[in-house]
């Protein structure tokens, strides 16, 4: 894992990744979910974002900072697009006042920029 991860930094992270990338978020048997966060947000792409978003509200037991999240909406926001927007108020809306502090500066920065 960590082998395919480094060779994706080497090579600099593209949407030809995307399809080694997206279905590791699902997999429980690595621990490079921020990582793999990380290169999406290098690459931010309007097919990401339903992905995103369930990996932004299933926190990980020991992500007591919600990193993982955070880096979520990161993505989320660089994508910008509507259904990312959308996804971003849901997580504003999130009974978790981590993830949803995140999401509102994102919404925030988003309508600044328009």
């Amino acid at each position: 894992m960590q082998s395919t991860l480094t060779l994706i930094t080497l090579d600099g992270a593209d949407k030809d990744y995307a399809d080694i990338l997206l279905p590791l978020l699902d997999e429980k048997w690595h621990i490079s979910d921020e990582n793999i966060v990380s290169m999406l947000e290098e690459i931010p792409r309007p097919e990401y974002v339903d992905k995103l978003y369930k990996t932004a509200i299933n926190v990980p037991d020991d992500d007591e900072t919600r990193a993982l999240a955070k880096k979520c909406t990161w993505v989320l926001s660089a994508i910008g697009t509507p259904e990312a927007i959308e996804k971003l108020i849901l997580l504003k809306n999130s009974d978790d006042e981590i993830i949803s502090e995140n999401a509102a500066f994102h919404l925030s920065n988003i309508a600044n920029e328009r």
